[in-house]
């Protein structure tokens, strides 16, 4: 990157590994995002692309910075395209629940990365901290955000109710007061992605929902409302009844012989006797043959 200040430029720098790893990280999301989705190779690259690079764009079109950070880095979409060549491999060797859980610890390294070297770069730039926190959150969240409309639904950073901006939101103002404490902004950088990934991964451990708490958000936002205890348990014990049923064999009851009714054993034979009957009367009747004369 060509930037004037030269102690800008040493801490861009400096953020370039981490920078790394954050692209790689979500172009993998990207390419795990559009399994299943019927995209066609192009659009896997897009998808990828925009993963990674879709928030850095945004990054340095708040700072002002050019060249674009893909313009400068062009080795990272050559990276990109042999994702996608390669992609139906990357994919298969993953299960679809080892892909989910590969999906979400790629998406919160990229999420706690860029957080980080955006809060930085904008401190850097003399902004005020709250507009430092606002710069490093969209830096995180907004290639996520875009790869999500483009497979058109709603992004799940608005939507899912996990903190996941709000994770990157804390940990910009984790790296603003350490920035303010003379703390190395090397230091900084590290210190506060870990912490983003690691506030990300724990909220969905613990499946912690960010909801109002009124009533009437009920109303007006479905599904953000307050949550009932006692739903939620019966809930959980209705699934674990269905889980088992699902599990567990079906037992079938034992098959009981019936005893042999006498009676129909006693009409079959008198049915067999009739049918004796009938074969003796025909055997002796006279010959129906017109060519014999009776006698006289």
């Amino acid at each position: 990157m060509m930037f004037g200040d030269p102690v800008f430029a040493a801490l861009a720098q400096s953020t370039e590994w981490l920078d790394t790893i954050g692209i790689l990280g979500f172009a993998l999301a990207g390419i795990l995002a559009a399994q299943g989705r019927g995209v066609d190779p192009v659009g896997v690259f897009i998808l990828a692309f925009t993963s990674a690079f879709g928030g850095l764009t945004i990054r340095d079109l708040l700072l002002d910075l050019r060249p674009f950070y893909w313009a400068s880095h062009d080795a990272f979409t050559w990276v990109i395209i042999i994702f996608t060549i390669f992609a139906p491999r990357i994919v298969r060797r993953f299960s679809r629940s080892t892909a989910h859980e590969v999906f979400l610890w790629a998406d919160a390294v990229g999420l706690g990365v860029f957080c980080a070297s955006g809060t930085l770069l904008a401190w850097e730039k003399g902004m005020p901290p709250l507009s430092c926190a606002l710069v490093g959150t969209a830096t995180g969240i907004l290639g996520g955000v875009m790869r999500d409309v483009l497979l058109n639904r709603l992004p799940a950073a608005l939507s899912d109710k996990k903190p996941y901006g709000l994770a990157g939101f804390i940990g910009c103002w984790l790296s603003i007061i350490l920035l303010c404490d003379g703390v190395r902004p090397a230091s900084v950088l590290y210190v506060t992605a870990f912490t983003i990934v690691l506030l990300r991964m724990f909220t969905l451990k613990v499946n912690w929902e960010i909801r109002y708490r009124t009533e009437l958000a009920r109303r007006i936002f479905p599904g953000n409302g307050p949550v009932s205890i006692a739903r939620i348990l019966r809930r959980r014990g209705v699934k674990a009844e269905k889980t088992q049923k699902a599990v567990k064999p079906a037992v079938r009851a034992p098959r009981v012989r019936r005893a042999p009714d006498p009676a129909s054993f006693s009409a079959n034979d008198e049915a067999l006797r009739v049918q004796a009957r009938a074969k003796e009367k025909s055997a002796n009747l006279p010959s129906a043959d017109p060519s014999k004369k009776p006698e006289k």
